[in-house]
């Protein structure tokens, strides 16, 4: 058995100092063996990308060493087939499953010695592995020894935390050579960076590092004649550089190599390996345009703007259209980043897009389309008999995950306002899909209302947390069977109370971008009063669109595959309608006289509004004719 010093290579190269290392980092072994283990599967094998691959290292299931805690010690032995130079060990303790009742069976004294021939072990290096704290996954511990030459290495556990059933490590890999760096920005084999990218590289362990040695070029190739990478700092403090100090640029299609070498009073600590970035072609690229969807009114003015690299010339167009938009009358900014549209009118509704070149490519690029919608209800689904949008567009289906159903199997019951077959009936076994709605129900990133009138016949039986109407993982109507609807988004929902069972009421959320708000109503008739009382809610958010779009879903949640409670059951709806704008507090107020001509009062706690002593939402004489039926009344003590 040999023992060394971390062998690395300094080449001196037109004046200038290189560290070169293997790039191999991890020396795998042919095979694992050991006493009183349930398993041993994948203890050091697979790749790992960085000292921070938290994930897939510390769970129970195939890649873990398993052993008989209530006979320590155990041992594991690594057969590398061949003499190898360790230099230290990366152990990944156990944590456990979800349930959260194994955090303490990890490893916790432990010893690694080393052996020519498997069977006589020498050097034996004592440690203390720390306890998981938890389910999620964690970070590895380091354990540096000195440089040892072995065919065989073997893990001694003498205790672990906690259990005296069965514990294990989750993962061990023998690391040669420690390499306590790793590339942030630009990521290792990057493409299109742009050209005035800052270096930057996270520090797995700078326990013995002082700073950091950075090299930065074009070519690493020692013996090429374009040999081209430099020293560009020398023993620096801080994670970040500038390739181009002096304030200039990278060039365009070229390939960058760097190299980060820490200056550490550990011999253990190794360069980092070479790294490399390709800086972006002089072609235009489109990063962005925005907003995705504009939603304004009539007369207001509308704006899109592309945003990306290389980007000189523009051509707005107007899908449908061959020829580029130009500036003229209402119509600014053809020409420009920006594209304004003033003095809307319906007839500029559409979906618009941006074409860009530059003087130093042929090529051109071509941004998405971004969408013009006037302030409007953009579907209503009446359910008067039928699943059909009554503005002629968004016709439902009805459907149950497994796919379309025969619509003729939809139930109808009698609507809100008494239209006999005026309402739909779920039961909590299909629900109605609106086809192609994935993409063009988007808009509520510009503002949004959903109404629905709801109706729970279950009388307490039906299930909790079920969907009205879904577009998830964006927006939702819920119903529980508390007796309340809520709006729910990916933040969270805002609940609203609601009537008991055998009611209509209506439900209504609303998004406000400009405020930042979600506002849920639930309208309803309050105990038979005269008065119809409105319950509301406010949330802070902000909505997003989704990367992947879902259907539009109305009885059960978008999200496919999610039956049981995400099925709408024992409950009626009727008259649902999307707005592209949010609908004021007035509005949605207006929606519920105009079918039921009740008055409606704004607030649920009546007894706020001063002076209303009968809680009937107004002050009038009645509340005099309360106070003269209590005058002279008194609770005075003498």
């Amino acid at each position: 058995m040999k023992t060394g010093k971390m062998k690395m290579l300094l080449v001196a190269v037109l004046g200038l100092m290189l560290i070169s290392l293997p790039a191999q980092a991890w020396d795998d072994p042919v095979s694992v063996s050991g006493s009183g283990l349930y398993s041993v599967e994948g203890l050091i094998t697979g790749d790992v990308t960085s000292y921070k691959d938290y994930y897939d290292h510390n769970w129970y299931g195939t890649d873990g060493w398993l052993f008989n805690a209530g006979s320590l010690p155990h041992s594991a032995t690594y057969d590398f087939g061949s003499p190898v130079e360790l230099r230290n060990l990366v152990l990944w303790n156990w944590t456990g499953d979800a349930g959260g009742d194994y955090y303490d069976r990890g490893a916790k004294d432990f010893s690694v010695s080393f052996s020519d021939d498997g069977t006589t072990f020498s050097g034996e290096v004592a440690f203390v592995a720390q306890k998981a704290i938890s389910s999620n996954a964690e970070p590895a511990q380091v354990f540096r020894f000195a440089p040892v030459t072995a065919q065989y290495a073997r893990i001694t556990v003498s205790s672990n935390y906690g259990h005296a059933d069965w514990a294990g490590i989750a993962e061990a890999r023998f690391n040669d050579p420690f390499i306590p760096v790793e590339p942030v920005s630009p990521a290792d084999g990057q493409t299109g960076v742009a050209r005035d990218t800052i270096l930057e590289w996270a520090v797995y362990d700078e326990t013995n590092i002082s700073g950091y040695d950075v090299y930065f070029g074009t070519d690493p190739n020692q013996s090429s004649p374009s040999y081209d990478i430099t020293k560009i700092v020398s023993n620096q403090t801080g994670t970040t550089v500038d390739p181009t100090p002096s304030g200039g640029l990278l060039d365009y299609s070229t390939t960058y190599y760097w190299q980060v070498v820490p200056v550490s009073s550990d011999p253990n600590d190794a360069a980092g390996p070479l790294w490399s970035f390709e800086v972006v072609a002089p072609s235009p690229v489109i990063t962005d345009i925005s907003p995705k969807t504009a939603v304004v009114g009539t007369g207001e003015t509308a704006q899109f703007t592309v945003t990306g690299t290389n980007l000189e010339f523009f051509e707005w167009y107007k899908e449908g259209q061959a020829t580029p938009l130009t500036n003229s009358g209402d119509i600014s900014g053809a020409d420009t980043a920006t594209l304004t549209i003033a003095n809307f009118v319906a007839a500029d509704e559409g979906n618009y897009y941006c074409v860009v070149s530059n003087s130093l490519s042929t090529e051109t690029a071509q941004s998405e389309s971004a969408v013009l919608m006037a302030k409007r209800l953009v579907a209503q689904w009446a359910f008067n008999g039928s699943l059909a949008d009554s503005l002629g567009t968004w016709n439902g289906d009805y459907a149950n995950d497994s796919g379309d159903l025969d619509d003729t199997l939809a139930t109808y019951v009698e609507g809100m306002d008494g239209t006999a077959n005026g309402a739909i009936a779920f039961d909590g076994t299909a629900f109605v899909d609106i086809p192609g709605s994935e993409e063009s129900f988007q808009f509520h990133t510009s503002g949004l209302t959903v109404t629905a009138w709801v109706k729970n016949v279950a009388d307490g039986d039906s299930d909790s947390y079920m969907r009205v109407f879904s577009k998830a993982p964006e927006y939702e109507i819920c119903a529980h069977d508390g007796g309340y609807t809520y709006a729910n988004t990916g933040s969270g929902p805002t609940a609203i109370l609601g009537d008991n069972a055998g009611q209509w009421r209506l439900a209504v959320m609303t998004y406000d971008p400009a405020a930042g708000e979600l506002r849920t109503f639930g309208v309803y008739q309050n105990d038979g009063a005269d008065v119809a009382a409105v319950s509301r809610n406010t949330s802070t958010i902000t909505l997003n669109a989704a990367a992947t779009p879902n259907v539009v879903r109305i009885g059960a949640s978008s999200v496919l595959n999610q039956g049981g409670w995400w099925y709408l059951n024992g409950y009626h709806v009727d008259d649902v309608q999307i707005y592209n704008y949010p609908l004021t507090g007035e509005e949605v107020a207006q929606i519920y006289y105009d079918v039921t001509g009740l008055n409606i009062c704004t607030d649920i706690n009546a007894e706020t509004l001063i002076g209303d002593l009968n809680g009937d939402c107004q002050v009038n004489l009645d509340d005099f004719a309360v106070i003269a039926g209590n005058w002279l009344n008194s609770e005075l003590m003498y």
